[in-house]
C-alpha cells in the first residue's frame, strides 16, 4: 500500500560553507534577521546585529554596507528634525530621540562598533524583506524606514531583480577588497508583505529571489539558505503564522532554525551547542528553594560545567552564568 504524504518537506540545503564560534558574523536585513540572530546569541555565536535597526529593502541594505566601509560617522547633516524628535531616514525609528545629540549617539555607537566589526568579520548575514522602496521627494533618496512621514512625501517604487542585483554586488565587490574572506549568506524572509496586495508581495520576493541567484552566480562566496521556502512550501498551513497572519510563528521559526543549523553547522559546533543549551536552561530555570543543599549542589555541578566548558572554548562569554551559579 502506498503511503500517503500531506506535506512536501524540504531535504536539509547543501551547505558549502561552516560556521563555528570562533567566527565574527553579521547581521543586516528584515526582523527575520534578528529571529535567527537571537538564536544564535543563545548559543554563544559571536553577533553584531543589524547596526542600522530593521531594514527591508536591497536599496537600504547595500547602502548601510557602505557606509561602513567608507563613512567616518553620522553626523547632525545627516538628521532630519520635526516638531518630536530627531531621526535618521538611514535608520530605524529605534535610533529617534527627542534631542540631536541624543540621536547621534544611539547612531554613532552602533556604527562605529559595526565599523570595526566589519574588519574582521566573517560571515555577513543579510535577510531581504522586500523589494518595495519608498523614495524621500525632497531629496531623491531612497529611506530606510518613512518614520510615519506623510505618504504625499515619498514615491513607492519596485526595485527590479537587476537593481537590486547591481546595488547588492557593487558593496559586495567593495566589501570584498576591504575584507577578502568574508563570506555571504543571504536569505530571503519568510515574513508576507501584504499590507497593499498580495501581488505585490509575490512579485516582490520572485524580485529578489532573482537577484540572489544572479549574485551567487557572480560571487563564489554568497550563499542562499531557503528560509523563504520551507515556511511556504514545507509549513504551508496558517497554525504556522503569528495571530497577524503575516510573520511565522516562534514554532516556525524552531523549524526553520533547525535547518539552517543542520546545514551550517559541523558535527563540532551542534555537539558545543547541545552543551550551551544544557548551561542555558539550566540559567533560565528559577530556583525555588535558592539556600537549600540541594540547591548548592545543583548550582556548583552547573558552575563546574561552565568553567569545564569555557576552558576549552575562552573565546565563549559565560560571565553573567558564572556569576549567577557562584552566588
Amino acid at each position: 500500500m502506498d503511503t500517503l504524504l500531506f506535506r512536501t518537506q524540504i531535504h536539509k540545503p547543501e551547505a558549502l560553507t561552516s560556521i563555528n564560534h570562533q567566527h565574527n558574523i553579521m547581521m543586516l536585513g528584515s526582523c527575520f534577521a534578528e529571529n535567527i540572530a537571537k538564536k544564535m546569541k543563545a548559543k554563544k555565536f559571536n553577533i553584531l546585529l543589524n547596526p542600522y535597526g530593521v531594514i527591508f529593502n536591497p536599496a537600504s541594505i547595500a547602502q548601510g554596507i557602505n557606509f561602513l566601509l567608507s563613512k567616518n560617522k553620522f553626523t547632525t547633516e545627516d538628521l532630519t528634525h520635526t516638531p518630536d524628535e530627531y531621526l535618521s531616514f538611514y535608520h530605524h525609528s529605534y535610533f529617534s530621540a527627542p534631542n540631536k545629540e541624543e540621536c547621534l549617539h544611539k547612531i554613532n555607537s552602533r556604527f562605529l562598533q559595526a565599523k570595526d566589526f566589519l574588519k574582521t568579520t566573517d560571515y555577513i548575514i543579510i535577510t531581504l524583506g522586500s523589494s518595495i522602496a519608498y523614495r524621500l521627494k525632497s531629496t531623491n533618496n531612497i529611506v530606510a524606514n518613512c518614520h510615519k512621514y506623510p505618504a504625499n512625501s515619498f514615491e513607492k517604487i519596485h526595485l527590479s531583480a537587476n537593481e537590486s542585483q547591481e546595488l547588492l554586488s557593487n558593496s559586495i565587490a567593495t566589501l570584498k577588497k576591504t575584507n577578502p574572506h568574508i563570506q555571504i549568506i543571504f536569505t530571503l524572509s519568510p515574513v508576507r508583505y501584504i499590507k497593499n496586495d498580495f501581488t505585490e508581495n509575490s512579485l516582490s520576493k520572485a524580485n529578489l529571489r532573482i537577484a540572489i541567484q544572479q549574485i551567487q552566480h557572480q560571487f563564489s562566496n554568497a550563499y542562499y539558505f531557503p528560509a523563504f521556502e520551507i515556511m511556504i512550501d514545507d509549513l504551508r498551513d496558517y497554525r504556522y503564522y503569528n495571530q497577524d497572519l503575516i510573520h511565522p510563528s516562534p514554532l516556525a521559526i524552531d523549524y526553520i532554525w533547525k535547518y539552517f543549523k543542520q546545514s551550517y553547522f559541523d558535527k563540532n559546533t551542534l555537539t558545543l551547542n547541545a552543551k550551551i543549551n544544557e548551561i542555558n536552561q539550566a540559567f533560565q530555570h528559577r530556583l525555588k528553594q535558592p539556600h537549600s543543599e540541594k540547591t548548592k549542589l545543583f548550582k556548583n555541578n552547573i558552575l563546574h560545567k561552565i568553567i569545564t566548558l569555557n576552558e576549552a572554548h575562552p573565546h565563549l562569554d559565560f560571565q553573567n552564568e558564572k556569576s549567577y551559579f557562584s552566588d
